[in-house]
């Protein structure tokens, strides 16, 4: 093989796999499975105001909550003084990382006070979640993020 031809199938070598990588890197970007990285940024942006007032009222609640995905999802809720939260309804809302167009929206149900159970994961890995609880006129949001195991 001449010198010339052994450069020319280099350079054409490298010409197709640099359109090849393109074209990968524009398939993967436009693959719908994974969605926004942030779902509806614009509007959590516009409306962050709101954002922050809901973040206070839940402040002066008083209530936290700690939550756990191995198997079946588990929030454990307890008022200001750490007595467990009876008798709420508790919503849990989110995403997985790496498909955040698939959404979470899941109630959750009393399993002994303070303790709300829901579904399993359908997926393993990390979750962005947001919990709602709501009790006796009183609302709390707060977030969680979890690593759901099998």
């Amino acid at each position: 093989m001449q010198a010339s031809t052994r450069w020319t199938l280099i350079i054409v070598g490298i010409l197709g796999g640099s359109v090849l990588s393109m074209g990968t890197l524009i398939y993967f970007a436009n693959d719908s499975r994974a969605g926004n990285v942030i779902p509806d940024y614009y509007q959590k942006a516009a409306h962050y105001d709101d954002t922050i007032a809901v973040a206070e009222a839940s402040r002066q609640t008083g209530w936290t909550f700690a939550a756990t995905w191995t198997g079946e999802l588990v929030v454990h809720a307890v008022d200001r003084d750490g007595r467990a939260l009876s008798g709420a309804s508790v919503r849990v809302e989110g995403f997985h990382r790496a498909f955040a167009g698939e959404r979470i929206s899941q109630p959750l149900r009393e399993h002994a006070p303070g303790v709300y159970v829901g579904e399993p994961a359908k997926r393993v890995g990390a979750h962005d979640l947001q919990v709602t609880i709501d009790r006796d006129g009183q609302r709390f949001r707060g977030q969680a993020s979890l690593e759901a195991q099998p």
